[in-house]
């Protein structure tokens, strides 16, 4: 009804968007509705804790090393240790998590395009950022500085089995380019950041885990103008689809999505 609508339409122009919440509506409406735009809390799973273990070492490592320091790989892996005892996760998973942090991590930092720059900022938070009434947000991994007229790399980090270019760039039938679109819309971003205060001339996605053989992978993109001006319609479409509630009486064709089942049980007619 007309209430439910101005209700959710306030939520949206208060959150905004960020890159994970487009990816998740992409994925599937129903998610993005009760994931990012209700919020309701979910019990995280040992992945996303392993996740966020990664990324909060990383981003101590990081600070570190920009600071001029020189901390070893074990250094890292005792942050790791100690940011993961303080999820929510089980003893089994938590054994698990370590096991295998704990590699993957120490084999990354030895990796020579991990440490190329001094100049870094981490989990640089870029927020409000306006594009046609859409507010945008989001929060970059590692951000170097690569010369003094401000030209950045942006680096994303991921967990999980590394995916190959096509894969990331959703140039093949099984992938859906969430990866290469977080780097465009981080690019969208700081081009709208502080009168254009950094040029990001590249985007990275860095793969925390080796592959099969025990080999690191990372992939460098440049982001076009095509890319920028395709996201920037995206972003305008699925604006208007939420705010007209044009997704309700969708469903995203996946089997046993339970975003789409609480959504038929919350709303049965």
């Amino acid at each position: 009804n007309t209430q439910d609508k101005k209700f959710l339409n306030q939520l949206f122009d208060s959150y905004g968007l960020s890159v994970t919440a487009l990816n998740n509506y992409l994925e599937c409406p129903w998610r993005y509705f009760y994931a990012n735009l209700l919020r309701i809390p979910e019990a995280p799973t040992p992945s996303l804790s392993f996740g966020r273990a990664v990324h909060a070492s990383l981003k101590i490592f990081y600070d570190r090393w920009a600071k001029g320091e020189n901390p070893e790989a074990d250094f890292l892996l005792n942050m790791f240790r100690q940011t993961l005892v303080l999820e929510p996760i089980g003893e089994r998973d938590l054994k698990t998590a370590l096991i295998k942090g704990e590699r993957a991590l120490g084999g990354y930092i030895k990796n020579p395009w991990t440490q190329n720059h001094r100049k870094l900022l981490n989990e640089f938070r870029v927020e409000g950022i306006e594009l046609d009434g859409v507010k945008l947000n989001g929060i970059i991994d590692r951000m170097e500085i690569v010369d003094i007229a401000n030209s950045v790399n942006v680096v994303d980090y991921k967990t999980g089995k590394p995916k190959t270019r096509a894969q990331i760039s959703g140039d093949t039938k099984s992938s859906d380019g969430n990866y290469k679109r977080q780097l465009v819309f981080y690019n969208l971003l700081l081009d709208r950041f502080d009168d254009g205060r950094f040029k990001m001339i590249s985007g990275q996605i860095d793969f925390i885990e080796p592959d099969a053989n025990d080999k690191y992978h990372t992939e460098s993109f440049e982001i076009s103008r095509d890319d920028k001006l395709g996201l920037e319609d995206q972003i305008r479409t699925v604006a208007d689809e939420i705010r007209e509630l044009k997704f309700w009486d969708k469903a995203c064709g996946e089997k046993d999505c339970r975003y789409c089942e609480l959504r038929l049980s919350a709303y049965k007619k």
